[in-house]
């Protein structure tokens, strides 16, 4: 990028460089304004090729126009390529300041964070309704929602600690994997619960996957099954995508919900609510109460089991949470 003074002198160069060999070489300066001398002679002669062409192939019998008939005319696409140009000159100036261009990457990573929270969230919503209609337990489906959620992050490979790493390789989900940073404020019943949620679902995508096999089986070759040392056949572990970092790392901000939804009593860990007496919280949910204890090892993920384990122990040692004791089921 070129600016100034200096960008011109380089674009008219460019020009001559490029009439000597046959074409154009431009050098536009980004961060200048779009009536700037070596930026006007750019859009200038875009203009014209854009023009001269689409000319061209209206008036051959063997070629189709490419701009819908309203928008051909030179005032439209003149428009059209100052809006263009104005739109990377917004994006050259923003990552030229620093304090721009991290604003911009901290809003694209909230988007892309969002965005993994909605997914996640959406699929446990659909268990939900099911799981609230199979067992009539009332308010299953009201407790999902996107902000009460865990973090779900991308990171640098540089800024994962040592007990990151290890965390990330005994998960077996892969380098590429996001991690999940819990919320400090939810019950290890709450979060129990999620991840109860996610199993089902999963398990429901595998039942699915096979019936459309299934389905098929009579126009395609049955595939051959692997068989295990001991003879059986091998069944499909399901694996997951993320990891779960130290509890010790969880996230300590309050519970704040975009539809303005609160938390019930039984979602809120008792340690956050006697250190914040004035929290909001709707009654309800008494079902939740114990859910953790009630669950066996097949209701859950493995190393999603591992890590409640973890996350209680941290709530009773860290916090002075009991809780339901539960046997090892």
């Amino acid at each position: 990028m070129h600016q100034g003074e200096e960008g011109d002198k380089q674009g008219e160069e460019g020009d001559k460089q490029g009439e000597e060999g046959g074409g154009k070489t431009w050098h536009p300066n980004w961060l200048g304004h779009v009536d700037e001398v070596v930026n006007a002679m750019f859009i200038k002669e875009i203009i014209e090729r854009v023009y001269n062409n689409e000319k061209c192939r209206r008036e051959s019998p063997n070629l189709k126009g490419e701009v819908p008939d309203e928008d051909f005319n030179m005032q439209v696409i003149i428009q059209c390529t100052k809006d263009y140009f104005r739109n990377i000159h917004k994006q050259a100036m923003c990552r030229s300041d620093a304090s721009k261009a991290q604003k911009a990457e901290q809003k694209k990573e909230h988007g892309c964070q969002r965005a993994r929270h909605a997914a996640v969230t959406k699929s446990r919503h659909a268990t939900a309704v099911i799981y609230e209609k199979e067992t009539g337990r009332e308010g299953a489906v009201a407790m999902i929602d996107t902000d009460f959620a865990s973090d779900v992050l991308s990171y640098s490979e540089d800024d994962l600690s040592e007990d990151t790493l290890t965390r990330r390789a005994k998960s077996g989900a892969g380098n590429s994997a996001n991690m999940v940073v819990g919320l400090e404020w939810r019950s290890i019943d709450y979060v129990a619960f999620l991840r109860f949620l996610t199993l089902r679902q999963m398990r429901w995508n595998n039942r699915a996957t096979t019936a459309d096999i299934d389905e098929t089986s009579t126009i395609q070759p049955p595939k051959k099954c692997r068989k295990t040392a001991e003879g059986g056949t091998r069944s499909k572990r399901i694996v997951k995508k993320t990891f779960d970092i130290s509890p010790e790392q969880m996230n300590d901000d309050a519970p704040s919900s975009a539809k303005k939804n609160l938390p019930f009593e039984n979602m809120v860990a008792d340690s956050w609510k006697t250190s914040h007496p004035d929290m909001e919280m709707l009654e309800g949910v008494l079902w939740l109460k114990g859910f953790w204890a009630s669950l066996t090892r097949d209701d859950l993920i493995k190393e999603d089991y591992e890590y409640l384990e973890e996350l209680r122990e941290w709530h009773k040692v860290e916090k002075g949470d009991e809780g339901d004791e539960r046997s090892d089921q």
